[in-house]
């Protein structure tokens, strides 16, 4: 199997990864008339084992040059498999600053984009070179990272978007949802290389506001026009919403917060119209009603703690009742009573005490793990509200959305649950 070893004459490849290189200097005037890249064939085979360890989709390095044009840096060549070719090279951005190197399939595959990598030279501010490998996912691999959507140019650009005064680099990976929205993926410079953060690909439309250090986003919800607002953590090194710009439309937060765990461990679609819901379609029971912060709801401090319970709570089962039926509209709660038991089963339980008629909530002494949501938009049609919740599994960016509604009502809650999407 041979490859062919492009030579480059001006611009360092370093490494297949992030890495510092040696410095730059300016190309002396006789030798700055652009020249095109030498290329050798290799005759000898490679021996079969080495062929098989060697087939990867990343490219291999080894010494080498190419010509930028007009600036000269200690150079190393990219190994390019038989499949690919170089589709194109030149500066990303008009201040000479980043070199970029694309990478096409000769012919492409049924499953993947014809460009399917890059390599990145960035000059630093003291002109040693960073240099940095990007690669694009087949397209029947939809969830994983740097995925390329519709229409997509593959454009780069250098821009600061967390606001530390360096040059990041961003990657346009196409358009995507009903609405087209523009998704791009980012490297953002830290300490001297660039690092990879998927956050930034759950920003639909991004633009930057340097002004108030924020990444402004155009959406649609509810075929309502929104401005979003996100913003760069750098204690997390995440992109994430700023829920603190959400107008709440007069919902208090413990009202929204009571419906956070419908939210998330409530089948959706969800409503109540039957009147059985809870007992008949929910998929996370356990957990939705061990979280839900029903009025009445307390501590058991009084149990005896073993090494197999370490926390619980309770609430009547008068309490508990109410709670089902007029906020969640279970209209028989007995048969959601009947359907959890009446004995605690293991490391996470709720379950009815019929010798006290209340209803326990259990956590085992290994605990338990459960997503989070935030509000992301609140509308208001009269007595109707519908939250938009983000959900999570962790502290990065939300896997989902839900959409709850409630409704105004002559409970001790004030609201009603209607329907969950």
């Amino acid at each position: 199997m041979k490859k062919r070893s492009v030579l480059f004459l001006t611009i360092t490849m370093l490494a297949l990864s992030s890495c510092k290189g040696s410095n730059v200097s300016d190309l002396p005037e006789n030798e700055a008339e652009e020249q095109e890249a030498a290329v050798t064939d290799t005759d000898e085979d490679v021996p079969e084992d080495s062929e098989e360890s060697g087939d990867t989709d990343e490219s291999e390095t080894s010494g080498g040059m190419f010509n930028t044009g007009n600036r000269v840096i200690d150079s190393m060549s990219i190994d390019i498999p038989d499949d690919r070719m170089i589709e194109s090279q030149g500066w990303v951005d008009d201040d000479e600053r980043c070199y970029r190197v694309r990478i096409d399939y000769k012919e492409q595959p049924d499953n993947a984009y014809k460009h399917v990598e890059d390599f990145f030279y960035y000059i630093d501010d003291d002109e040693s070179v960073i240099s940095v490998y990007v690669s694009y996912p087949d397209k029947d691999h939809i969830n994983r990272e740097r995925y390329v959507y519709d229409a997509c140019d593959f454009d780069a650009k250098l821009e600061d978007v967390t606001f530390d005064g360096h040059d990041d680099i961003v990657i346009s990976l196409g358009h995507a949802g009903s609405h087209g929205d523009e998704v791009y993926c980012a490297y953002v410079y830290e300490r001297g290389e660039f690092v990879y953060h998927r956050s930034f690909e759950f920003i639909p439309n991004p633009e930057i506001d340097a002004e108030n250090k924020r990444i402004l986003s155009a959406v649609t919800y509810n075929d309502e026009e929104l401005i979003e607002s996100y913003r760069y953590n750098s204690n997390q090194n995440v992109f994430i919403y700023d829920y603190s710009t959400v107008d709440k439309q007069g919902l208090d937060i413990d009202t929204i917060g009571f419906f956070v765990e419908a939210a998330i461990y409530l089948d959706k679609p969800f409503n109540n119209e039957t009147g059985d819901a809870l007992t008949s379609r929910a998929s996370s029971l356990n957990d939705f009603l061990f979280l839900t912060g029903f009025e009445g709801k307390e501590e058991v401090v009084d149990f005896e703690e073993t090494t197999v319970l370490c926390t619980q709570s309770r609430i009547s089962y008068d309490d508990w009742a109410y709670a089902i039926k007029e906020v969640f509209g279970e209209e028989n709660p007995e048969n959601l009573r009947d359907a959890i038991g009446t004995e605690y089963n293991g490391e996470f339980d709720v379950f009815y005490n019929p010798d006290d008629d209340y209803i326990y909530m259990c956590a085992g002494a290994l605990g338990w793990g459960y997503e989070s949501a935030k509000p992301r938009h609140v509308w208001k049609d009269g007595d109707t509200y519908v939250i938009m919740y983000d959900i999570f599994v962790d502290l990065g960016c939300p896997f989902e959305q839900a959409y709850v509604t409630i409704q105004e009502a002559d409970n001790t809650y004030g609201y009603r649950l209607i329907s969950i999407e």
